[in-house]
């Protein structure tokens, strides 16, 4: 380094200094708008500050040298984050050291070229003993009396270190899709051991730890955290992020995924989920989408051949746990004031492995969470999202109702008379009505759009749409004959009474419209393509109304003289039941045939239909 250079570091230094001894004294801003200040203001200098010519491996060594001279284990935690104060200055430097070394940057090239570095890296961190050191600090007895900055450091260094162990495991197994040329590959005996630790020997006592101190760390606000990722992310909450590298880690680590079985992981996980302040980066998958691959690898390996285990993990995280009241309320809740896509790309996706247990029946019903998807996925199916959208969250749906349909299967199966039955006749109705006419506007769209036809180019997306497709009409059809089904054998049992009386109701609203909507399209496309999965749907729907004691020939002037108190688009929530008085109709100013709540209904069944009827009538 140039003298030069030298003294524009030192004044850089210096400048620094006053300025965090200025935002630090600021009377003004309260404590954790100082830290956080204080935090940003020392990521700025990183670099700076740290290195000035030094190699980073250097700044490193010095840096966990010094806090582990510092740091001492059950001491007061009554210290105060200020400049003069060398414990909270040197896990910043430990921290910035790290960070200098373990950069997770979007870009391939760049981190193809860090991932280099990493034998080494990580062979020196286990070396300086910083997994223990960090693991020792987190798990002190004070450690979550400390005031939060100091708490947001260690987690953050510590997430550092996962986070290299992680993109290590991912190199040296060839599953990270990049040249896997690295000439200094620690000795796999080294290797293993630093895994092994991090998988194995470090989960059970960390995520216990963190288990037990949830309180501590929900206690606060999310905007009381200084951490910080890059500039333009904002602030976030630490164990968000620790939990989302583990995952990482897992899921790049051969033959580890039974040790998350036996440790606090997924508590931890399912805790931070119901939590309203955690936001998962503000809806980013970046860091929900290793969580999600996780409990589905999960799911693959363990629980789809094995319902008892899974149970069993459902009443350790969630019943004992979390609480299912909790859980299930929580995930309500965002189905109910979040926009439907948000939801299902997200927060669903890591439900959904867990959700479907049957020990949680009983709370799904209680919270009417069935319900609330429906109304969810319904205003999804109005809107002007892609195809492949709506098709994921019918999928979504239509596992919850087949889920809840098993359960009465299950327990008719065991034969008690007084059986209880978590889905009531008209939600499933609903869900019936929905999904048949979703099914049936998409089968028309691929038999006569032309960005949807079948042809040999077709992509890998699209065949993926068609099989899904396909799937759904079959599953439908099991789903309208296990009505009839109900109807033959067990319509004697008052539980089961219940529920067809709430179907029939619930089917005489909206048994002809979805009807309506099957015939029209079975004969718009049987003159062009003749036979077709509609005419299927079509035929059981009316299997349907008979085992229900509705007759399909009655049925259209019974909805007729309905009509004139409902919204004509079929796909708006007053399109089956009655408005409200503070509702009021509109005729057609074309036909004045059929009436509508609002303009955005009347739009929508224009150009769905409308405008070829209304030409007619006219």
């Amino acid at each position: 380094m140039t003298a030069a250079e030298a003294a524009a570091a030192k004044q850089y230094t210096t400048d620094l200094a006053k300025r965090l001894k200025e935002v630090l004294r600021d009377k003004r801003l309260p404590r954790t708008a100082a830290t956080r200040e204080y935090g940003l203001l020392m990521k700025q200098a990183d670099r700076d500050t740290l290195l000035q010519g030094r190699k980073p491996q250097d700044v490193l060594k010095e840096s966990v040298e010094a806090f582990r001279a510092l740091w001492t284990p059950n001491s007061s935690s009554d210290m105060e984050a200020e400049e003069d104060k060398p414990l909270l200055q040197s896990v910043d430097r430990l921290n910035f050291a790290m960070g200098l070394l373990v950069r997770r940057d979007a870009c391939s090239e760049t981190r193809s070229k860090r991932l280099r570095h990493y034998p080494a890296l990580v062979e020196l961190c286990f070396t300086l003993n910083m997994h223990e050191l960090y693991l020792d600090v987190l798990t002190e007895d004070t450690f979550f009396s400390r005031p939060l900055y100091f708490i947001d450091s260690i987690i953050e260094g510590f997430t550092l270190l996962i986070w290299a162990v992680s993109d290590l495991a991912t190199v040296f197994q060839g599953s990270s899709g990049e040249s896997n040329d690295i000439n200094d590959d620690p000795a796999p005996s080294t290797r293993s051991i630093m895994i092994d630790f991090a998988v194995r020997r470090m989960a059970p006592r960390l995520w216990e730890c963190l288990w037990d101190n949830r309180q501590h760390l929900k206690a606060h606000r999310l905007h009381d955290h200084y951490y910080v990722l890059e500039d333009h992310e904002g602030a976030g909450e630490p164990v968000e992020f620790l939990l989302c590298a583990y995952a990482i880690l897992v899921i790049s680590s051969c033959n580890t995924f039974d040790f998350v079985l036996g440790t606090k992981y997924l508590h931890l996980l399912f805790d931070f989920l119901i939590s309203p302040h955690v936001t998962w980066s503000s809806g980013s998958l970046d860091h929900i989408l290793p969580v999600h691959k996780l409990l589905s690898m999960l799911r693959e390996r363990f629980f789809e051949d094995d319902r008892i285990l899974q149970d069993a993990v459902v009443s350790a995280a969630i019943l004992q746990g979390v609480g299912a009241d909790d859980f299930i309320s929580s995930f309500n809740r965002k189905l109910r004031h979040r926009p439907a896509a948000l939801v299902i790309g997200d927060d669903l996706f890591v439900h959904e492995e867990f959700l479907l247990s049957e020990s949680l029946h009983p709370y799904i019903f209680k919270h009417g969470v069935h319900r609330t998807f429906y109304e969810c996925v319904q205003s999804l199916h109005r809107s002007d999202e892609a195809v492949n959208e709506k098709l994921v969250a019918i999928q979504k749906f239509h596992s919850l109702t087949a889920e809840l349909v098993n359960g009465i299967i299950s327990a008719l199966k065991e034969g008690h008379s007084d059986i209880e039955i978590f889905l009531s006749g008209e939600d499933f109705m609903r869900g019936c009505s929905l999904e048949f006419e979703f099914l049936c506007e998409t089968k028309c769209r691929f038999l006569t759009d032309p960005a949807y036809s079948c042809t040999n180019r077709e992509s890998q997306a699209l065949r993926t749409q068609r099989s899904a497709i396909d799937i759904l009409v079959e599953e439908n059809q099991n789903l309208v004959r296990f009505i009839g089904t109900l109807q033959r054998d067990s319509a004697h049992l008052p539980a089961i009474r219940t529920f067809l009386e709430a179907a029939r109701g619930a089917a005489r609203a909206i048994w002809w419209p979805t009807h309506r909507a099957l015939l029209s399209a079975r004969n718009d496309m049987a003159a062009e393509h003749g036979p077709t999965e509609i005419d299927a749907l079509a035929e059981v729907w009316i299997v349907l109304a008979v085992a229900l004691g509705l007759n399909p020939k009655k049925e259209p002037m019974k909805y007729e003289k309905l009509a004139n108190q409902r919204c004509s688009w079929r796909l708006c929530p007053y399109h089956s039941v009655n408005v409200d008085e503070s509702v009021k109709l509109k005729a057609c100013q074309g036909c004045g045939k059929v009436r509508y709540c609002g303009r955005v209904c009347q739009r929508m069944d224009w150009s769905g239909g409308h405008k070829q009827q209304c030409r007619i009538a006219k």
